[in-house]
């Protein structure tokens, strides 16, 4: 799927003024920067699909954690194209999973996840969105990344102080 950004819905409204001007003062000087602009949305909307076939996410195992703090373990994150690839996120539901900013040619790094989250219970990875705006910020394009694997959030320790004991009562009956 491939979608605009807001950047790019601003770019493509000058490039209708610089049109509609250009038709106005029938000076063709200005069809080449309206040229120049479709070029660098060709170019995001290429890197940005290459971005999103080429990461190849490592094994996402059953991650455990408890609610309100990030996990620990990392995920291998891998490029396995020869040219550099970037501006990468991996979210779903429940929240941003990863960002990458840029990965070099058949380059492999290792990113902690980045969501955090607030409540307890289980959160299956099996629908992941992976989203790429890859030069220039003007194209988003998305893919979904089926994968198995989970966060288990368990509930946090909360500190419970003890009641204060006023005193021994006396028991009546008994030995």
């Amino acid at each position: 799927m491939i979608r605009l950004t807001k950047n790019g819905i601003l770019i493509l409204g000058l490039l209708f003024m610089l049109y509609v001007s250009s038709m106005q003062s029938q000076s063709g000087l200005l069809f080449l920067v309206i040229g120049v602009i479709v070029g660098c949305f060709v170019v995001n909307m290429l890197g940005a699909l290459r971005s999103i076939k080429q990461l190849q996410l490592g094994k996402l195992p059953t991650i455990r954690l408890t609610e309100g703090k990030q996990s620990s373990v990392s995920l291998e994150v891998e490029n396995a194209a020869a040219k550099p690839i970037g501006m990468l996120e991996v979210g779903s539901k429940f929240g941003n999973l990863l960002k990458i900013m840029i990965l070099k040619g058949n380059e492999s790094q290792y990113h902690s996840p980045e969501v955090t989250f607030s409540r307890r219970g289980v959160y299956r990875l099996s629908e992941l969105k992976l989203s790429s705006t890859f030069p220039f910020g003007l194209i988003t394009t998305f893919r979904r990344i089926n994968r198995e694997g989970e966060f288990v959030v368990y509930p946090q320790v909360y500190s419970c102080p003890s009641p204060k004991a006023a005193g021994f009562e006396p028991m009546v009956g008994g030995s």
